[in-house]
This record gives C-alpha cells, sequence and structure tokens, in this order.
C-alpha cells in the first residue's frame, strides 16, 4: 500500500542456547537510533533443525544471521561462500545473504585482532579447541606464536595444535588436567570455552592461586558480572580482556557487510555499556597494559 512503512528485515542469531546473548537488545537498541529498518531477533536451534535455520536465512525477509555455539563450524559448512577468515578458522560467526547466496564471515577474527595487536607473549595458553579457539588463533597474530592448547576433547585440542602448525605456530596439545601447571607458566592466557557464562555455574578454568606472575588473560565469555576468571585475574593484577570487550569488536566488524555507516560503531559500544550496566575490559582500563 503507498505511503505504508517498510516490514523491517531480520538479523538472527542461531545458537543452542541464546537466552542471556546480549546481542538483539544491543542491535536493535542501535538500529532504532540511527532508524535502520533491521530487527534483531534470537532463536534456539536444536542439532538436527540447523539445516533448516540456515536454509531460512536465504529468505528475502533475513538480512544475515550471527551463528553461536555449537554450531559455528557446521553453518560454515553450510554456506555458499566463505571468506578468507572462515576458511582459516574451519568456523563461521556470521552469515550474510546476497540475493539468496549466503557468504560466511568470522568477525571473531576481526576482535581477536583488535584485541591482540598490542600484546606480546612468548608463552599462550590457550583453553578450548572450538570455533572460538581456532578463532583467537587464526587472529592471534605474534601473540600466538608460541602455544599450548587444552580442551577437555583431547583429540579436538591436538587437531587444532596440527593445523596451527600448519599456519607457522608453535602449538602443541596438552591434556586437561595439566592447565594448572601450564597457568603458572603462561604470559597470556586465553578462554574460549563457556566456562564462566553459565551464573549458576561460576568455576574457573584455571584455579585460584595460579596467576601470580600476573599474565594477561583474555576470557572470551561475557556477562553482566564478571566471571571468575575475571575476577580472579584483576584481583592478582593480571591485565584483563573480557568477552564483553570482544562482543563489541566483533560486532563493529559487521558493520561494512550489513552496509551500515561508519559511526554506528560508537552507537553499538554505547549500547553494549547500556545492556550491560557496566564497561568493557580491556587492557588499558582494567588497570594495566599487556605486553
Amino acid at each position: 500500500m503507498n505511503g505504508s512503512t517498510p516490514v523491517p528485515r531480520q538479523v538472527v542469531l542461531i545458537g543452542g542456547r541464546t537466552g542471556a546473548s546480549f546481542s538483539p537488545a544491543v542491535w536493535n537498541q542501535v538500529f532504532a537510533e540511527f532508524g535502520i529498518p533491521l530487527r534483531y531477533r534470537s532463536h534456539d536451534i536444536a542439532p538436527q533443525d540447523l539445516p533448516r535455520a540456515v536454509a531460512t536465512v536465504r529468505d528475502p525477509g533475513v538480512a544475515a544471521a550471527n551463528v553461536t555455539m555449537p554450531y559455528k563450524a557446521r553453518a560454515a559448512a553450510l554456506a555458499d561462500l566463505r571468506d578468507a577468515d572462515t576458511e582459516r578458522a574451519g568456523a563461521t560467526n556470521f552469515l550474510v545473504n546476497r540475493s539468496g547466496t549466503l557468504h560466511a564471515r568470522n568477525t571473531d577474527l576481526a576482535a581477536v585482532r583488535v584485541a591482540l595487536r598490542a600484546v606480546a607473549s612468548s608463552s599462550a595458553l590457550l583453553l578450548g579447541a572450538g570455533g572460538a579457539g581456532a578463532a583467537a588463533l587464526g587472529g592471534g597474530g605474534a601473540a600466538l606464536r608460541r602455544v599450548v592448547i587444552a580442551d577437555r576433547d583431547e583429540a579436538a585440542a591436538r587437531s587444532l595444535a596440527a593445523r596451527a602448525r600448519g599456519w607457522g605456530i608453535q602449538a602443541a596439545a596438552m591434556a586437561w588436567e595439566m592447565v594448572p601447571a601450564a597457568a603458572a607458566r603462561a604470559d597470556l592466557i586465553v578462554n574460549a570455552t563457556p566456562v564462566g557464562m553459565d551464573p549458576a555455574d561460576q568455576r574457573s578454568p584455571v584455579p585460584d592461586g595460579v596467576l601470580g606472575h600476573r599474565p594477561a588473560v583474555y576470557d572470551f565469555v561475557y556477562r553482566s558480572e564478571m566471571t571468575a576468571l575475571q575476577a580472579m585475574a584483576l584481583e592478582a593484577g593480571c591485565p584483563v580482556y573480557d568477552g564483553l570487550a570482544h562482543m563489541t569488536e566483533q560486532a563493529v566488524a559487521m558493520i561494512p557487510a550489513l552496509g551500515l555507516a561508519p559511526e554506528v560503531a560508537g552507537a553499538i559500544r554505547r549500547a553494549t555499556v547500556a545492556v550491560a550496566g557496566r564497561a568493557p575490559l580491556t587492557w588499558a582500563n582494567s588497570g594495566s597494559t599487556a605486553g
């Protein structure tokens, strides 16, 4: 009908447990501020329903989709085209609909590059060998040139270490039981596991008392409150970069593919603080500078 308001296209979040995600509230605040005809919605998907959920992103009414745990690798395989970062990580967190063709991107790598661009490390510990762990290695640059990888799935850790060696990284896998000893030696600890995400289960992936040497701690997990790892690291005087900062940067990296103006980046940062109720932890504002 003439003069009618166009129906907003959707940006969707596909994952196994999306209820705790800040992305819908952050993005919808940004879309409203700029009058952008997009709306962000989340969808919890059972594993057997992932192909159908990805297929719906091809609909003209859907502009793009974010993909979160545990589907990043499978979603990459279901896309039509994959950018270099997606191929490197073997996973996608961002599917863009171009006239029914799905382009897979990985803005986690862009966020990792921002986080670690000024970090110098000679001995890093990476916790987690899934899509987030692969993104950490893929975007880590010089900060992750020598790394040991631990995952409760030791085969996954060995597989990721082998891939990393193909990228020129000195990488080795180790058993999860060795994490305390490795953490006590590392000068950079990257948590790319979901440990700390559940408010009812606030364990830390590394035990108390092993951070006295003040390594840099990069924790992908975000919540309104700090995780046990983040709080423990700050108490020990470690520089900390948290998942809220990571989430902000991966969202900013989505701007070009969504065809949005560069000034949207500032709105994303403001909306993140408003939704989370606190500022992200970065190397600069956590009390020290990494490296």
